[in-house]
């Protein structure tokens, strides 16, 4: 394993759960507009 990959495996997992707080963000924002 050299640096490089274990950095990339690193990001990886961050990146993923980087996008699912987003996709929830927006999830609620749609649902306060819908209630509002």
């Amino acid at each position: 394993m050299t640096r490089q990959a274990k950095g990339s495996l690193a990001c990886k997992p961050a990146k993923s759960e980087v996008a699912v707080l987003q996709i929830t963000t927006v999830d609620l924002v749609k649902i306060e507009r819908k209630s509002g």
